[in-house]
């Protein structure tokens, strides 16, 4: 509808709100750039708008979606913001290729791996297909000039940012399959790597974090690397 006259700028027929759910790791940007627009925004017929942000997880939303929305998460959302295309592709999958009418890119940020600055150097020349064999071999930083520190330790955090395990797992899966293959022929390699990642109390990314930073000798400590995004980084 037309943009209101003057007279309807004060809300004559009160505020429509507008849910919009993002990811956790994205939601406190979204949110500010949300209460810019309510402040900014002209009523549309008659009608403010204001666009509320709440924070949810994948796993919530696509569950949510699936069966009954969580009262937590709000009201059901017009919009969800995923960390990235693998949440949306979870859900067509459940649901079907029309659940989801429309889906773009807003930003990008690399997917990477979280390590101990001594790493740096030896894994600096790792590729996306040698981490199920660093992961696995009990000397494998040990024969990289890291004497002591045993095997890679990676963890891939399947809550609170599992949407950059899944893309890990996909790299890892492209660069192990055969030359002329299809990715599926490299999820042995995912499997090997995922399973053997650090048992820790939860898979959680905030208990990754905690391993990786935990005090002391970093030889030693349960985790050495967590498969995480540039934004992420920065943020923590």
């Amino acid at each position: 509808p037309p943009r209101s006259t003057d007279a309807a700028r004060q809300c004559l027929s009160g505020t429509v709100d507008v849910p919009v759910v993002a990811d956790p790791s994205i939601a406190g940007n979204v949110k500010k750039f949300a209460e810019e627009c309510n402040k900014a925004a002209s009523p549309v017929g008659d009608r403010c708008v204001n666009m509320a942000v709440t924070p949810g997880d994948s796993d919530a939303v696509v569950n949510g979606f699936i069966g009954e929305w969580p009262g937590e998460l709000g009201a059901r959302p017009a919009l969800w913001i995923p960390a990235s295309s693998i949440s949306s592709a979870r859900l067509q999958a459940a649901t079907g290729k029309e659940s989801v009418s429309d889906a773009r890119s807003l930003v990008n940020t690399p997917v990477v791996l979280a390590v101990r600055p001594q790493l740096k150097a030896a894994l600096a020349q790792q590729s996306w297909a040698a981490l199920p064999g660093l992961q696995t071999n009990p000397a494998a930083l040990d024969s990289l000039n890291l004497p002591g520190w045993g095997s890679l330790r990676l963890a891939l955090p399947s809550v609170g940012d599992s949407d950059a395990s899944y893309l890990a797992a996909e790299a890892v899966a492209a660069a192990s399959a055969p030359q002329g293959s299809p990715a599926t022929a490299g999820l042995g390699a995912v499997n090997t790597l995922v399973g053997g990642q650090p048992k820790l109390a939860d898979n959680t990314a905030n208990e990754a974090w905690k391993a990786l930073l935990t005090d002391g000798d970093p030889a030693v400590a349960p985790v050495h690397a967590v498969v995480t995004t540039e934004q992420q980084v920065f943020q923590r």
